[in-house]
């Protein structure tokens, strides 16, 4: 009896794990026309006009977004605050962090825009970088810097 129990709760347990979103980390400085964005107001990111992420802004226009969406990976992502829009537009790489600053314009400024969507995208050029981390990197890391904090610690 517990073996029916058990073994469709392990399959659903599995498959809603191979289902779960997956998760891209932006991290900046956020500014309109030049300034930086007044604490306490809203990114709001979408992929296909679809929101898929949310933050508030912090002291000097800083930010932290985390991209949550099971689109496919180099669907691009725009970003939109108080009726302004990025110029920067991103595509989405699951399971990395990238460092942009975002300036923001007016939605009737004209910039670059396209209203046809690329099936494909190129990886792109923007004012910003990727800080590869996995999991698994990330945990390795942290026990290797705190062994060495340990043995410096007991070397004095």
């Amino acid at each position: 009896m517990k073996t029916r129990i058990a073994l469709p709760l392990i399959i659903f347990v599995v498959m809603a794990q191979q289902i779960s979103a997956e998760q891209m980390i932006l991290i900046g400085l956020a500014k309109i026309n030049e300034k930086p964005i007044p604490e306490g107001a809203i990114i709001i990111a979408k992929i296909l006009d679809k929101e898929v992420g949310k933050c508030n802004i912090s002291e000097m226009g800083g930010y932290s977004i985390t991209i949550e969406t099971n689109e496919t990976p180099y669907a691009p992502i725009e970003f939109y605050t108080d009726g302004y829009k990025a110029i920067q537009v991103v595509p989405f790489e699951p399971d990395k962090i990238m460092v942009l600053d975002l300036n923001f314009r007016r939605f009737e400024e004209k910039f670059s825009t396209s209203t046809t969507i690329p099936t494909t995208f190129d990886r792109p050029s923007v004012t910003g970088h990727f800080i590869e981390i996995s999991t698994y990197g990330a945990t390795l890391g942290g026990i290797v810097i705190l062994l060495i904090l340990v043995w410096y610690t007991f070397k004095k």
